[in-house]
């Protein structure tokens, strides 16, 4: 079955800032896409700027020892919060423990 998608046509390397309409030209949602596209990765950079590679501003994934060091079992908990990775926002909704993951 074929599907109907627009070109991915974004290229970091081409350091375009922004995508601009012209008069009696077709939009394309291929337009809109790369738009988007060069909105998302700035706001990424400046993200990074101001942040750094890693930063949590709630003490999101933070490691806390729940099992006796260094007998078994050797469990640790994943606090829940807001990590920001490589200018991504991660976020954990609720605390995990390893030991009780369901992967």
């Amino acid at each position: 079955m074929g599907a109907d998608r627009a070109r991915v046509s974004y290229n970091p390397r081409q350091q375009y800032r922004s995508v601009v309409m012209q008069q009696g030209r077709v939009t394309l949602e291929a337009d809109w896409n790369e738009s988007q596209a060069i909105v998302g990765e700035q706001l990424r950079h400046e993200t990074l700027d101001i942040i750094g590679p890693a930063g949590t501003p709630d003490d999101g994934y933070e490691i806390v020892v729940t099992g006796t060091v260094p007998a078994p079992p050797f469990d640790f908990t994943v606090s829940a919060g807001t990590m920001y990775v490589g200018g991504v926002r991660l976020v954990l909704d609720a605390a995990v423990q390893y030991s009780n993951q369901s992967d």
